[in-house]
């Protein structure tokens, strides 16, 4: 096919020429036509060899001095060699446009519906294995996702696992060393007792085997074994002690100051719309008290209790997009509390607690982020009713003084229009460490 093409272009570029008439009588070639030829043969030259692009660069240029149709076929021709069938389809297409009478107009327009054919499945190939790189490749981001997330699950609940095995393990280890203190001060007590017996049967003239002694002290001796177990029956030196450890009165009141870690949720639509970043955790500063009612061992806690945490912002004046300066905010909470509490050991309470009250926010100026329109609540704070719930352990070290460690919540729903549309309330989660004082 390529050389009957290529014969072609000869007769059609040979017919240009005046080489029927007498050579006497013939016109020399132009200047023109001579470079034309001289293109077209190194164009074929090239072509032959498999030179393509540069078989283009000498048919554009004969085309340019002689624009002959037969420069557009074989131009298009050689786009074709190279792959690049549009610029093919182009060409293609000028040579049946300037040559609409051409002998072989009929095979370059079935080339042309072929190439167009061919482009179309390519096209449709290209985009279909586009997408399907971009569906692998978003698979395989949210397959790394989804591990990512389950390692970090698995971590965080193995270290809180560790952790209150740990716990476990400490007040274990404390219970023990309680029940042997006591245990042994139950047996120091009891060979005092008896040595005490002993010396009042001597002196009375009668010994403990005939049974005279004991009637003078007017108790009941039980003899214990080495660990304090009761031997003749009756409550053990460790039941006794332990009952003793921690005076049960009828009506105490605590007084504590805590901190610990709590992350603070204002909503996720407005950290996304209107702040930077929001870093958690924060660790507020509580102060409260409590009374406490018992009834065995049951006690009921009534008391209250608050709270403030530091809330920086950036300050924006005057409708600036850049902050001009960073403030200061305060969120304070006080809430009225009732509870119930339950010794589980010696010097271990377990309580819950739930409150109600309310929530100030202050010290946002104009300009902040968290108000509607960053204008200030014109009645100063602003305050939100606000909810509390607490479940903790209470450790007694002695003296009166209490270690507590109380995970807990707060919520404030939003009240009125001065706080940011995209702030539904004010929540607060965190685990509070206190040391409090019992009077």
């Amino acid at each position: 096919m390529r050389s009957k093409v290529l014969s072609t272009v000869v007769v059609l570029l040979a017919a240009g020429l005046p080489v029927s008439a007498p050579r006497v009588h013939a016109a020399p070639p132009s200047d023109a036509a001579k470079e034309a030829r001289s293109q077209y043969e190194k164009g074929q030259t090239a072509y032959n060899l498999g030179r393509f692009d540069e078989a283009i660069t000498h048919f554009s240029k004969g085309y340019e001095i002689k624009p002959d149709p037969v420069f557009l076929y074989n131009i298009a021709q050689s786009f074709r060699q190279i792959g690049n069938l549009e610029r093919a389809i182009f060409f293609y297409k000028r040579f049946v446009s300037t040559a609409p009478d051409a002998p072989n107009r009929s095979d370059v327009e079935k080339k042309i519906a072929d190439l167009e054919a061919q482009l179309k499945k390519e096209l449709s190939e290209k985009a279909a294995s586009e997408k399907a790189a971009a569906d692998k490749a978003a698979a395989e981001k949210a397959s790394s996702e989804k591990l990512a997330t389950e390692k970090a699950v698995t971590e965080r609940l193995a270290a809180e696992r560790a952790a209150a095995e740990a716990m476990a393990a400490r007040v274990a280890a404390e219970r023990v060393a309680a029940e042997q203190a006591a245990a042994r001060a139950a047996a120091e007590r009891a060979m005092a007792e008896r040595a005490a017996v002993e010396r009042s049967a001597t002196e009375g003239g009668t010994t403990p085997a005939q049974g005279t002694g004991p009637k003078d002290t007017g108790k009941l001796v039980a003899q214990v074994d080495s660990r304090g177990s009761s031997i003749g029956g009756g409550a053990t030196g460790a039941d006794v002690t332990a009952r003793a450890a921690i005076p049960q009165k009828p009506l105490t009141f605590r007084f504590r100051v805590e901190t610990g870690p709590t992350v603070i949720d204002l909503g996720q639509k407005f950290v996304e719309a209107e702040l930077n970043e929001f870093p958690q955790p924060w660790f507020p500063f509580g102060l409260g008290g409590i009374y406490t009612l018992r009834f065995g061992k049951v006690g009921i806690d009534l008391g209250g209790f608050g709270s403030m945490v530091l809330i920086p912002y950036d300050l924006f004046k005057s409708g600036s997009e850049t902050p001009d300066e960073q403030q200061m905010s305060f969120l304070f909470n006080l809430f009225g509390t009732v509870g119930v509490r339950y010794p589980i050991f010696s010097r271990l309470d377990v309580h819950a607690e739930a409150g109600v009250g309310g929530q100030w926010w202050a010290g946002l100026k104009d300009g902040n982020p968290f108000t509607r329109d960053r204008i200030a609540a014109a009645g100063g704070p602003i305050w939100m009713l606000g909810f509390h719930g607490s479940l903790g352990l209470d450790y007694h070290v002695g003296g009166g003084f209490v270690i507590s460690l109380s995970p807990g919540f707060t919520t404030a729903k939003r009240r009125g229009n001065d706080l940011h549309e995209d702030i539904p309330g004010v929540k607060q989660a965190g685990v509070m460490l206190g040391l409090g004082y019992a009077l």
